[in-house]
């Protein structure tokens, strides 16, 4: 065995993971929201410098794009609703994407936003914090191709935590986050109305909302959203797995998809909030068992359990 195969071998036995569906940075224009994310985000203007990020990312190896069409409210430079491409620069990045093959989501907070990324075909819109019946109808007419996650996670953790990060809960609301929850509440419960797809999910891996921490998002749709625990159970299974895969190989138990799944000790239909407790999860991949996912990190343990699914 040469020391390529080695590492490789090493590598493979060491790390294991979720199934991904990668992207590659950030894509904003000049001026954008992210446009001061150093190495996180790709910059460019004009329709051909964006098909040209969709090529790169393509060699790459990306299978999905993500496009920055508004702002933030934190954000002075951009806030929601100020549209930083035109339409014709966002119709030419997902029309290259959809040329080779690839998604297109978005952060899109304001009606503006969502509208010009429906319209443009986008495949998952981010946020969608601010609608108007316009941009729910726009939805709704593509409710069988397009995924809308509405990613409240850094809003309210940002709420209720500001103060460890020195910021005071009115300047908080002075910012707009507390009414942008509000707001959120009301559009969702237009989309659920519309029969649209939503899935659970964004705005994680920051301080105040680490990786691994996803289940609050159930929480959320369950508490704020007012749906029963089935319907948010559903949104991060059947809906998530076709998010991820359109084809249909997740998210489902039924023959033909993959052998993966959460085995919970408890009912999260009696309370959604158990799925946060990792100690009570045990999680089968390809048909493998994975446990003891309450450690920091179950798959550099000493020793992993791992078991054939039977």
């Amino acid at each position: 065995m040469d020391i390529n195969n080695a590492v490789s071998l090493f590598a493979y036995s060491r790390i294991i993971g979720p199934r991904l569906v990668a992207a590659g940075k950030d894509i904003g224009a000049t001026a954008s929201n992210i446009d001061s994310d150093g190495g996180l985000s790709q910059i460019e203007d004009g329709p051909w410098a964006l098909r040209k990020a969709v090529r790169e990312q393509r060699k790459m190896g990306v299978d999905i794009v993500k496009i920055f069409i508004d702002g933030e409210a934190i954000n002075p430079q951009c806030k929601p609703g100020e549209l930083s491409f035109t339409d014709e620069e966002v119709h030419a990045l997902v029309d290259e994407a959809h040329r080779r093959n690839l998604r297109v989501a978005c952060h899109a907070r304001s009606a503006a936003a969502v509208k010009q990324a429906v319209r443009a075909g986008a495949d998952l819109i981010g946020h969608a914090n601010y609608l108007d019946d316009e941009a729910v109808d726009l939805i709704a007419e593509r409710k069988d191709s397009l995924f809308v996650g509405p990613a409240l996670a850094w809003e309210i953790r940002y709420l209720e935590l500001c103060e460890t990060l020195g910021v005071s809960k009115d300047m908080v609301r002075a910012q707009g986050y507390e009414a942008e929850i509000e707001a959120t509440i009301v559009s969702v419960a237009k989309l659920r109305a519309a029969g649209v797809r939503l899935v659970v999910g964004g705005d994680y891996g920051i301080s105040i909302a680490p990786h691994g921490s996803y289940a609050f998002d159930l929480e959320y749709f369950v508490e704020l959203f007012g749906m029963p625990p089935a319907e948010a159970l559903i949104c991060a299974t059947r809906y998530g797995g076709l998010a991820a895969d359109p084809g249909g190989s997740q998210g489902t138990l039924e023959a033909g998809t993959l052998a993966d799944l959460v085995i919970v000790d408890g009912n999260p239909l009696a309370d959604i909030t158990m799925l946060q407790d990792h100690s009570k999860l045990t999680v089968m991949k390809g048909g493998l068992m994975y446990n003891n996912l309450a450690i920091d990190n179950p798959y550099l343990a000493s020793n992993p359990t791992q078991s054939s699914g039977g």
